[in-house]
């Protein structure tokens, strides 16, 4: 089964907090749905745009960073309208299994 990449077409409801505080809640409240079970996302970093915030969350493979693996895009009032996917699926990531070099 192919994994989406890209999640649009949605708003969620204002969140509190930071757009990092509302994007981690929004991941961790969709983790399954997302595919995210087993993965490891370093400290995210924020960029305000015009009329966004994107958050940027890296993951990490065996202490390896891989850049840009989950960008939420949220607007001014902190409601999420986009989730960019481009994390390594877990079996492919795990350091067992032979597939991650």
């Amino acid at each position: 089964m192919a994994r989406r990449r890209s999640f649009w077409g949605f708003r969620t409801s204002p969140q509190r907090g930071s757009a990092i505080t509302a994007a981690r809640a929004l991941l961790a409240a969709n983790e399954a749905r997302l595919g995210l079970t087993g993965l490891t996302f370093g400290t995210p970093r924020r960029i305000r745009s015009l009329g966004a915030h994107h958050a940027i969350f890296a993951q990490e493979i065996a202490g390896k960073p891989v850049h840009r693996a989950y960008v939420v895009h949220l607007d001014r009032r902190n409601r999420v309208y986009l989730i960019k996917n481009r994390a390594v699926p877990f079996p492919f990531c795990h350091p067992q299994s032979g597939l991650f070099l």
